[in-house]
């Protein structure tokens, strides 16, 4: 009797391990999926960033990534991926800041140096006059 009772509780033991072990086997075979979803979102968001890079045009990066241009345009604005056309306008954006300020600099210097010529002339003029002015003081006394 008690042989019994134990050997009815061994099956229930080993039936509860069987569904535990089936319950496992099915999360491991979720898990894997999601992984393998996963790893090719990944792989993808790569590619697209790889292409967004090299590419001339979304156009062209598009057609490389065969899916349409405004797929590949959201997608981008979704994952925080620049465009070729916002690269290139960063690009330009940059070399126009970069323009302007060398510009400037060679202004001020420009008016630096204009300013430089301004106060070594008028210090000329100076000294010339100071020079004649003692001349004239010389030519009075009489020494020259």
């Amino acid at each position: 009797m008690l042989q019994v009772f134990l050997y009815k509780i061994f099956f229930i033991i080993l039936a509860i391990d069987i569904v535990a072990a089936g319950v496992m086997l099915v999360f491991v075979v979720n898990i894997r999926s999601i992984l393998k979803k996963q790893f090719i979102e990944r792989r993808f968001e790569i590619k697209a960033i790889v292409t967004a890079q090299n590419a001339r045009s979304s156009e062209s990066a598009s057609r490389d990534l065969e899916i349409s241009v405004k797929e590949f345009t959201d997608f981008c604005a979704r994952k925080g991926i620049q465009t070729p056309e916002q690269r290139k306008s960063k690009k330009e954006e940059a070399e126009n800041k970069r323009q302007e300020e060398l510009q400037r600099i060679m202004d001020e210097e420009a008016s630096w140096r204009a300013e430089q010529e301004k106060m070594a002339e008028d210090r000329h003029k100076e000294q010339e006059e100071e020079a004649r002015k003692r001349k004239d003081r010389l030519r009075k006394f009489g020494i020259s």
